[in-house]
């Protein structure tokens, strides 16, 4: 039975997986005939939120520094005080080892943006990370075209199977898997934000030492 008929996704990608997840989560809403609306946190953090109580509020991003991102901490920090169901979602960088995924680190992104949503009355229906392609190519190996689609579909799936329970008013907490790794990384996820957001995050960009080749064009896994 399902149990929302209305769904708004707030949703900061930056290369396109989290952007991805959002399409395919609004492609199988509207095969049960849910509204399904996405909004780009980038565009929604300068408007005024206005959600009805009975919408069921899905918000992801990347993981950086093993956190979410400032922009998306400083958009639920300003979210309106409210009681509707949240489900918390994040992409991290997946890579394939023979037929497995390899998970990344969510570190304390749910942790600390569930204590922000929570004070403000919301409740937490779910934490479920993604292990997108990494597109982080000055760090992470490139990936072949058959690990992108493998990576693709394993997740394609994955979402399926959680927009099913998630449709039908059921819990999903996946991250309880990763409780572990996490707490273990959390003493250092300052440090690391703090290195990520004046330091790591400039891998992603070119510098004046770029001499156009177009490799990081080609070899996108996004």
């Amino acid at each position: 039975m399902l149990v929302y008929k209305k769904i708004r996704i707030y949703y900061f990608s930056g290369t396109g997986n989290a952007k991805r997840i959002s399409y395919w989560i609004r492609e199988f809403a509207a095969e049960k005939n849910i509204i399904c609306n996405l909004e780009n946190i980038d565009t929604a953090r300068h408007n005024s939120i206005d959600i009805d109580t009975d919408t069921l509020v899905i918000i992801i991003s990347p993981v950086h520094g093993f956190n979410y991102p400032p922009i998306t901490l400083d958009f639920i920090r300003r979210f309106p005080k409210g009681s509707n169901d949240i489900i918390l979602m994040n992409t991290r960088a997946g890579l394939k080892i023979g037929k497995t995924v390899t998970p990344g680190l969510t570190g304390i992104a749910f942790f600390v943006s569930t204590i922000m949503l929570k004070m403000k009355g919301y409740k937490i229906k779910g934490q479920i990370p993604f292990d997108m392609p990494s597109n982080w190519m000055s760090i992470h190996p490139a990936l072949s075209e058959n690990a992108v689609a493998f990576l693709h579909e394993a997740n394609f799936y994955k979402v399926k199977k959680y927009c099913d329970r998630i449709f039908e008013g059921g819990s999903v907490f996946v991250s309880y898997r990763d409780i572990v790794q996490d707490i273990l990384i959390s003493p250092i996820s300052l440090g690391y934000y703090i290195a990520g957001r004046f330091a790591f995050a400039k891998s992603f960009y070119a510098s004046t030492a770029c001499d156009g080749c177009q490799l990081c064009v080609k070899q996108c896994p996004v």
